[in-house]
């Protein structure tokens, strides 16, 4: 079975509207179970790396994006 990860970094997709804007507020176990159907197709393992909306991700949070996929990797192998 495939494995999955599914990295979440809090933007418009894990927001909710709260009267001053949108934020962040599902977490990515949240968002998949609105996707029951991916249980029957494939493991997945939901990670946190940041609650930052995109408009404010810098170069250095792409950084700790891929520093957080290696060391995911790596844990696996």
């Amino acid at each position: 079975m495939k494995r999955i990860l599914f990295l979440t970094t809090g933007g418009t997709i894990a927001s909710s509207s709260l009267g001053e804007g949108l934020v962040p507020t599902l977490s990515g176990e949240e968002i998949l179970k609105y996707i029951p159907e991916l249980e029957d197709i494939c493991e997945f393992d939901a990670l946190q790396v940041m609650n930052l909306d995109s408009s404010n991700m810098q170069a250095e949070d792409w950084v700790t994006i891929a520093h957080r996929i290696y060391h995911k990797w790596r844990a696996s192998v």
